[in-house]
C-alpha cells in the first residue's frame, strides 16, 4: 500500500492510511473507519482480480463493493445497540443466528460466463480463482504476510504488557467486578464467550429439543450482559490502548514492511 519515492518517510496521507489499516487489524477501528478501509481494500483486490484474469487472456467485470463486501450490523448499530442484541458477537450471531449468506443478484459476469463454453466456464472459474488469492495476497492491508502477523501478534503482547494498560485493564476488570463478572482482561472475556459459543454451537444446543438448550438461552442473555457492562468500563482502557498503540505504531508498521519485503 505504501508508495516509495524520494522522500525519507511517508507522507502524512499515507501514515494515516497505514494507522487506520493497523487499527483495522487489530480489531480497534471503529465502524465508520473499518467499513472506509475495507470498502477500499476490497475495490483494490477485485480490479487486480480483473488485471490478473487480463493477463492470462480472460475477462473479468469487477464487483461492486456491495455485491463483495457486506458489513456486519456492528457497523450501522451504535455499541450499546450492538451489545444488547448481539453480545460480544459470539454466541447470539452463531449458529441459527447467524447472517444470512449475502447472494449477489446482479453479478456483472453473469451474462460473460453465459457466453461461454462449459470447458471456457471450468477454465475461466479456475482462472478467476487462482487471481483471487493471488490479488488478496497483493491488497492485504499493509501488505501483511504470516512474517506480518507474527509482528502484529507480538506487538499486541507489548501493549497488553505496558505498565499504563496493565494498571488500566485492572481498574477495568474492578468494573466488570462491580457489574458482577469476574473477569480478569477483555481478552480473557472474549475468549471464554468464544469457547462458550463454539461448545454451544457443536452441539446444537439452539434446538428446544437439545438437553442443553436451556444452557444456551442463559448463555446468550449472560453474552449480553457481560457486552453491556463492558460497554460502559472499557472507554477508560481503550483510551490508555491507543496512547500506548500510537506511541509503538510506526514500529510495528516497520516490522510488517520489512517482513513483506
Amino acid at each position: 500500500m505504501m508508495v516509495s519515492g524520494c522522500s525519507g518517510g511517508p507522507s502524512e496521507d499515507q501514515s494515516a492510511d497505514q494507522g487506520d489499516q493497523l487499527d483495522v487489524l487489530l480489531g480497534r477501528a471503529d465502524p465508520e473507519t473499518a467499513q472506509r478501509v475495507i470498502e477500499s481494500q476490497v475495490r483494490a483486490a477485485q480490479n487486480a482480480v480483473a488485471a490478473c484474469m487480463s493477463d492470462r487472456g480472460f475477462q473479468y467485470r469487477p464487483l461492486p463493493v456491495e455485491a463483495a463486501y457486506a458489513p456486519g450490523p456492528a457497523a450501522t448499530m451504535d455499541v450499546d445497540e450492538f451489545a444488547a442484541e448481539y453480545g460480544l458477537g459470539y454466541l447470539p450471531l452463531a449458529g441459527p443466528n447467524a447472517p444470512a449468506p449475502r447472494l449477489i443478484n446482479d453479478d456483472p459476469n453473469a451474462t460473460l460466463l453465459e457466453s461461454l463454453s462449459a470447458a471456457e466456464q471450468n477454465a475461466w472459474a479456475a482462472a478467476a480463482d487462482e487471481c483471487t488469492v493471488e490479488a488478496d495476497r497483493e491488497t492485504a492491508l499493509l501488505g501483511v504476510t504470516r512474517a506480518g502477523w507474527e509482528a502484529i501478534r507480538r506487538f499486541e503482547a507489548q501493549v497488553a504488557s505496558d505498565q499504563r494498560v496493565l494498571v488500566a485493564t485492572a481498574e477495568w476488570s474492578d468494573c466488570m467486578n462491580s457489574a458482577g463478572f469476574q473477569l480478569p482482561s477483555p481478552t480473557a472475556m472474549h475468549d471464554t464467550f468464544q469457547r462458550i459459543a463454539e461448545r454451544l454451537i457443536a452441539d446444537a444446543a439452539w434446538a428446544e429439543s437439545s438437553t442443553r438448550h436451556g444452557e444456551y438461552v442463559r448463555a446468550i442473555e449472560e453474552e449480553r450482559s457481560v457486552a453491556i457492562a463492558n460497554v460502559n468500563c472499557y472507554p477508560p482502557l481503550r483510551s490508555v490502548e491507543s496512547e500506548v498503540v500510537e506511541e509503538m505504531r510506526a514500529d510495528v508498521v516497520n516490522e510488517i514492511e520489512d517482513a513483506r519485503d
